[in-house]
Formats: C-alpha cells, sequence, structure tokens
C-alpha cells in the first residue's frame, strides 16, 4: 500500500512538473485575483468586506462539491482528460469575469462554477504526477504543483501594481485567461480511451482507502486552509488599514506567495531524500505559522509594520509552505487509488477554505482584525495537533492492511 506505483519511464519528466504548476496556477488565479484586487472590484461593484468574503467563499464552497466527484471521476476517465477540458472551461469563465460580470451576484456564480472545476482538476493533477512522475522525484513533483497555489497569490499580488492600478481589474482575468490558453496547447493527450480507463484499475472502486485517517487529516488541512484563506483574501485590506499603500501590499503579499512556492518546493526535495516523518514535519510548519498570526496582531495592535510584514512572510511563507509535501504524503500511503484519497482530503481543504474568509470577514466587521488573526493562529495550532493524530491512524491502518495481505496470502490456494 505504500509503495508507489511505476510510471511510464518515457513520460515523466520536467515537462510534468511545468505542466502540473501552470495548471494548478491557472485552477487558483480566479480566487486569489479577487482577493488581491478586491479593492477595485468592491469598488466597481459596489459591495463591502462582508460579501467580499461570501465571494471568496463561494470559490472553495464549489470546490470543495467538486472534490470527491472530481477524484472518482479522474480514475474512471484518466486524469489528463479531466485536466483538458476544465483548463477549457476555466478560459471561458475568466473571459467572462474579464467582459460581463457587472455584479456581485453575477461574480458570485462565476466564482462558484471556478471552484467546481479547480476542484475537480486537484485530484486529476494528483493522479497525473503519481502515475508519471518516478518515486524518487514525486515529493519534488507535488511540490513544484502545489507551489501554483502560492503562486496564483504572487501574481495576483503583483497584478495589483501591475494591472489593476494602471488599466484595470478586469484585465487581470483576461490575462489569466491568457495563461489558461497557453497551457492547454502544452496538457499531453490522452493515451486511453474512456472505455479502456473505465474497463482498467484505474477505474477500481474497491480498492480500499484509509477513510478514517484520511478525514482526521482532512480536519487537519481544513484548519489549516481557515488560516492561509483568511489571510489571503484580507491582506490587502487589512495592510491597507495599516496605512500601507495598495502597491506596497500587492508587493508584499506578492513576495510572501514566493516564499511559500520556495518552501513547498524545498520540502518536497526533502521529502525525496528523506522518505519518512512527512507528517510532522508539516505539523511543525503549522506551528511556526502560528507564531505568523501572532506577530500579525501584534503589530496591529501596537502599530509596528516590521511586525507585519515579518508575519505575513511567516504565516504565509512557512505555515503555508506545507500543501505539496501533504498531497505527496497521502500519494504514497494510498499509491493504488490516489484520485480518490486526495479527494476525500481536500474536501476538508476546501471547507476550511470557505469558512476562512467568511470567519475573518465577520470578525473584521464585528470586532477586529486582531480577533480575526488570534483566531486564524489558533485554527493553525489545531490543525499541527490533528496532522499528528492523522499520521498515528494513518501508520496503524497501514500496519493493520500489511497483516490483512498476509492473511490473505496464506488464505490464497496458490500459497505455498
Amino acid at each position: 500500500m505504500s509503495s508507489l506505483s511505476a510510471p511510464d519511464a518515457r513520460r515523466g519528466g520536467p515537462r510534468d512538473f511545468i505542466v502540473s504548476a501552470v495548471i494548478g496556477t491557472v485552477a487558483s488565479l480566479p480566487v486569489f485575483l479577487v482577493g488581491t484586487l478586491a479593492l477595485e472590484i468592491r469598488k466597481s461593484l459596489h459591495f463591502g468586506t462582508d460579501m467580499l468574503g461570501i465571494t471568496v467563499a463561494a470559490y472553495y464552497l464549489g470546490a470543495a462539491a467538486a472534490s470527491l466527484p472530481g477524484g472518482r471521476l479522474s480514475e474512471q476517465v484518466g486524469g489528463i482528460r479531466v485536466m483538458r477540458n476544465s483548463v477549457l472551461l476555466l478560459t471561458i469563465l475568466l473571459l467572462t469575469i474579464n467582459f460581463a460580470v457587472d455584479s456581485l451576484a453575477a461574480l458570485i456564480v462565476v466564482m462558484v462554477l471556478c471552484g467546481l472545476i479547480g476542484g475537480a482538476l486537484q485530484p486529476a493533477l494528483n493522479l497525473f504526477l503519481a502515475r508519471r512522475v518516478t518515486p524518487d522525484s514525486q515529493g519534488l513533483a507535488f511540490g513544484i504543483k502545489q507551489a501554483a497555489i502560492p503562486l496564483s497569490s504572487a501574481l495576483g499580488g503583483m497584478a495589483v501594481p501591475a494591472i489593476a492600478l494602471t488599466i484595470g481589474w478586469r484585465q487581470a482575468f483576461g490575462a489569466a485567461a491568457l495563461i489558461a490558453v497557453i497551457s492547454y496547447v502544452f496538457i499531453p493527450k490522452p493515451r486511453r480511451t474512456v472505455s479502456d480507463s473505465k474497463s482498467g484499475t484505474v477505474a477500481n472502486a474497491d480498492i480500499r482507502i484509509p477513510k478514517n485517517a484520511l478525514m482526521i487529516l482532512a480536519a487537519a488541512i481544513a484548519f489549516g486552509m481557515l488560516a492561509a484563506s483568511g489571510l489571503s483574501s484580507f491582506w490587502v485590506t487589512f495592510a491597507v488599514q495599516n496605512h500601507m499603500s495598495k502597491a506596497s501590499a500587492g508587493w508584499v503579499a506578492g513576495v510572501a506567495g514566493m516564499l511559500t512556492v520556495a518552501a513547498r518546493v524545498s520540502v518536497g526535495i526533502v521529502a525525496d531524500k528523506r522518505q519518512k516523518r512527512h507528517f510532522v514535519t508539516i505539523s511543525w510548519m503549522l506551528f511556526a505559522g502560528a507564531l505568523g498570526y501572532a506577530m500579525l496582531f501584534l503589530g496591529n495592535h501596537t502599530g509596528q509594520e516590521w511586525l507585519i510584514v515579518i508575519g505575513m512572510m511567516t504565516a504565509l511563507g512557512i505555515g503555508w509552505g506545507w500543501n505539496g509535501l501533504f498531497n505527496y504524503a497521502v500519494v504514497k500511503n494510498c499509491a493504488t487509488a490516489p484520485a480518490r484519497a486526495t479527494g476525500v482530503t481536500q474536501v476538508g481543504g476546501r471547507l476550511g477554505a470557505v469558512v476562512g474568509p467568511l470567519v475573518v470577514g465577520f470578525s473584521v466587521t464585528h470586532g477586529s482584525f486582531n480577533l480575526a488573526w488570534a483566531i486564524c493562529g489558533v485554527s493553525m495550532l489545531f490543525a499541527g495537533m490533528l496532522m499528528l493524530l492523522g499520521r498515528h491512524l494513518l501508520m496503524k491502518y497501514n500496519s493493520e492492511d500489511l497483516d490483512y495481505q498476509a492473511a490473505a496470502l496464506i488464505a490464497s490456494p496458490s500459497a505455498g
């Protein structure tokens, strides 16, 4: 159960790493552009801070709804086929925001649709890497793929001074659509027909997965994503309230996003070399992220801008740098059904991302940013503890599964 299926050596390589990263970026761009361009979008469409939280949550609610079905669909028809169709649909939706969205209601509807596609796309990307990349490079591959999400945050932040403050916020979504079209060209064509995929072992719904352990890990990622999505959605608003210019706030978000990219790639490289205790590493990163939220709290309370900047770098750069390692660890332990397994855990992540903007938006509207950052910090601590509990249950399941397989072998007529 813990060994990964060996991919076709002719197919894996740097191109697959890049394709998965770019497509992951495209899938995440809609929600991060809304968060970082919030001031311009709110002014144009006439809505307040609380509705920003609902708009961002709409994306993640759609993604949560599509995660489990998306995992099963990918294993039935193939990850590449899901990837190709998803990118085409995302292109249409990004262009819709650019040219047609003229009200808050329309934006929310489009964000739900973007979330549905993004939710189905992530398990497909996980399956794509699990089947095409050699086991000794999968930590790096998943790190690069998950680096796409903070890269989206970085691009969103940089879009504030580069695009939104010059030619308009809508054009940022048009640029994202162009990236999607370019990425589609480089997606490899599926080598199996739909009927071949459905009849293959990849579509075997009877494969066992450690559901209890995965549900605890899903809860852990939910608490972690609650904090991360809340911060990424409201960072620019928070920074401007603390007398930082919109351009400076955008650049800080961009740098923090790039630090998260570096963290996800780095821990992936280490994971390929170490091959154990991945969930322990994730827990320590979550605990470090909680420290970042404490700095944001203190910076807001004392008015010290340097504390706010360092807190942002720590909360996102380290506290959100574990996602690639998390997916790699889940895939490594559920190699026979990677899309289904990550589909389960992704539900937790998406639901956490739904709750995060709502909690921060409500806390800011009816309390303060200090209340919001305190809640986020505690959430990160819970995430770290649940990650350790999920690891314990997963190790117990794998031990029992090995005993089950051994008993089955002894009972087999062909044994001995």
